[in-house]
């Protein structure tokens, strides 16, 4: 019903020609009149959409408007810093766990003790390979005998009597035999 009042204060209530339309809306300052064959006309979503992403991009240009030069070059000289530092901590993991490996390998009973006596200035890791802890290790071995005992295999000596043999299922012992056959079995 609104929108009927709306359009009677506009035009009235007789009928009209289309030049007397073109004119009312001409007078009229609420309602436009457009020829949709021009391709003016764009509806009501597309501008939205193009509205908000405008604003949007507005608003990041006034961001970038706001950053200066001096905080951008702060902020990419401490996230290098924090580069560098986590891969340095990466390296040192690196070496860490390398020399963690031999020492397992080469039969440390305790390899932090045995790491605590390793000169780690000397140690470096070369891609995959383990350089200097070759040298210190022997030399341990050698001085700190007791951080790498050496592995004896004993066969243990068994005294007494040699066990039965193993029957199988369908076989019978001696001894089994033997009392069947007392017994007529």
């Amino acid at each position: 019903m609104a929108d009927t009042a709306f359009l009677k204060a506009i035009f009235g209530d007789r009928s009209m020609t289309l030049d007397e339309l073109s004119a009312a809306l001409d007078a009229s300052k609420d309602v436009k009149l457009a020829n949709l064959a021009d391709g003016r006309y764009v509806d009501k979503e597309k501008y939205s959409a193009l509205e908000t992403r405008n604003k949007t991009l507005a608003d990041q240009l006034a961001k970038l408007g706001e950053a200066k030069p001096e905080e951008l070059q702060a902020e990419i000289s401490r996230l290098r810093a924090e580069n560098e530092q986590a891969e340095q901590k990466y390296q040192q993991a690196l070496l860490d766990h390398a020399v963690e490996s031999k020492l397992m390998s080469e039969g440390a009973v305790d390899t932090r003790a045995v790491r605590a006596l390793l000169d780690m200035s000397k140690i470096h890791l070369d891609g995959d390979n383990l350089i200097g802890a070759d040298e210190q290790i022997s030399a341990l071995k050698k001085d700190k005998a007791w951080a790498f005992p050496t592995k004896e295999t004993k066969i243990p000596k068994i005294d007494g009597v040699v066990p039965a043999a193993n029957n199988s299922g369908n076989e019978q012992s001696s001894d089994i035999a033997m009392i069947n056959g007392l017994l007529g079995l």
